[in-house]
């Protein structure tokens, strides 16, 4: 039976936190990366070529991951995306550029971020972010929530080469904000990769879902998995699970 308390949460990075280039979506957020890199496209555009390569990976007419989490998948989906667009720029150094250039996008924190991020450690929390995402994103995190968080408390995929949801991130995430495992909580909007991965893979007390719209509230969840719609919910709930453990 676990006794010992939740000492840190950490946090995922975007759709968490912080919104890219804020609450856009997705199509126009690379179709304004694809005009910085001098190429123009609508946002119908780019949302038409996503959705017709998600229907060649369901109709197996292409290989690909719907969700792509590691950096050479994301590479990949920019690749097949240009492609479907009908551009020249469909090779890997362009794609790569891409996948950095990503970074550097200005970041818009939601409203609950702060305030939640404030209370925690306020109340002694160690906190923590573990991101998949390109190394210069590091600077976008670091300006928005460096006051709060260490910067040696995030750990960005790119920078150490494993990407969620491997045990190896979860578990350096843990190792730099000073906790075990089990004595970590663990916040993101992917249910599969963070919620789940951090219980799973990761040996994390709890996973958090973050999930803003409301769209899974009366999903069945895993054991140690739960649900929330805002951020100043993880208040209460570690809070709770260390009143739990006092009697």
């Amino acid at each position: 039976m676990l006794t010992e308390k939740i000492m840190a949460i950490l946090f995922y990075w975007d759709y968490t936190l912080g919104m890219v280039l804020g609450d856009i979506p997705t199509s126009q957020r690379i179709a304004i990366l694809l005009e910085r890199q001098g190429l123009r496209y609508s946002a119908q555009d780019v949302e038409t070529a996503i959705q017709t390569r998600q229907d060649k990976i369901r109709a197996g007419e292409l290989q690909g991951s719907l969700s792509p989490q590691p950096r050479r998948d994301i590479i990949h989906f920019y690749r097949q995306t240009l492609s479907i667009l009908a551009s020249r720029e469909v090779d890997w150094a362009f794609a790569s550029k891409l996948y950095t250039e990503f970074g550097y996008l200005p970041t818009v924190l939601y409203g609950d971020s702060l305030p939640t991020l404030q209370s925690l450690a306020r109340k002694g929390f160690s906190l923590g972010i573990i991101s998949n995402n390109a190394a210069s994103a590091r600077r976008n995190i670091e300006m928005s929530v460096g006051s709060l968080i260490d910067p040696t408390h995030i750990v960005i995929s790119e920078e150490i080469g494993v990407h969620k949801p491997a045990k190896t991130i979860f578990d350096l995430g843990a190792s730099r904000v000073g906790a075990h495992p089990q004595n970590c909580v663990y916040v993101g909007d992917n249910l599969e990769v963070d919620a789940i991965g951090a219980v799973r893979r990761g040996d994390y007390r709890y996973g958090l879902w973050i999930d803003r719209k409301g769209l899974g509230v009366d999903r069945d969840l895993p054991e140690r998995v739960t649900c929330i719609i805002s951020l100043r919910e993880v208040v209460g709930f570690v809070q709770y699970l260390n009143t739990k453990e006092d009697r």
